[in-house]
């Protein structure tokens, strides 16, 4: 069985030690497969931290010993270095790695690979984290997935009209079927033509907005970059 835990701990030190309890009292229970992803609210040390005053070393202790007492795993992170910020001038601007995934050991035998991703942050300070775990089998097919930004594109409704009104034959719940995969196979190629590969074009966009939030973190937070 594979437990899953999701927690946002508190910026109090003395909260986040009553969370550190509960989470040992899990891991006694979990002797299985254990994924925690959290924004843990402190790190574990001033090599996590950038601007400000250093970290309280009591709480870097005390996160370091309950993830051991735990025994937990730290997952290698791509991406950005810190997954939050506040501030945007030099002088005001704090950045730390408040979010990560940890897994247990029989995590890293059940799955093949276990991997995260800090993805640029957006809407939050803080950066979304993208955890997966991969099975020692994995399925080839892609299998298709609606994208509500068709329903924008003008000539959308003409293509399924013009593709539903393609004759099938059959009873009429085969007549169904057959429509509609027939309309997945058109809308998945016209997908393609219109818009090109999504998955590459989100990578390329998510890199250079990764890159200009690291040049804003190396360069000193450069005025030239805002």
């Amino acid at each position: 069985m594979h437990w899953y835990t999701f927690v946002s701990a508190s910026t109090t030190a003395y909260v986040r030690r009553v969370l550190w309890h509960s989470l040992r009292e899990m891991a006694s229970s979990f002797s299985s497969s254990w994924l925690v992803v959290s924004d843990f609210n402190t790190v574990f040390g001033a090599q996590e931290c950038l601007g400000s005053r250093s970290p309280a070393r009591g709480s870097c202790e005390d996160f370091k010993l309950m993830i051991k007492d735990c025994n937990l795993i730290g997952v290698r992170s791509q991406g950005g270095h810190f997954t939050w910020v506040r501030g945007r001038s030099s002088r005001t601007r704090v950045e730390r790695r408040l979010d990560r995934t940890l897994v247990s050991e029989g995590c890293t035998t059940c799955w093949r690979d276990i991997s995260c991703v800090a993805l640029p942050r957006r809407f939050s300070d803080h950066c979304l984290l993208w955890s997966w775990l991969a099975e020692s089998q994995v399925s080839t097919s892609r299998p298709f997935h609606f994208q509500s930004m068709w329903v924008d594109h003008p000539n959308f409704m003409n293509l399924v009209r013009r593709v539903w009104s393609i004759p099938c034959d059959g009873r009429p719940p085969h007549v169904i079927i057959g429509k509609i995969k027939i309309l997945k196979k058109a809308l998945k190629f016209w997908n393609w033509e219109v818009f090109g590969d999504l998955n590459a074009n989100i990578s390329r966009k998510s890199t250079e907005l990764r890159s200009v939030q690291s040049q804003m973190s190396d360069l000193s937070f450069s005025k030239e970059l805002f």
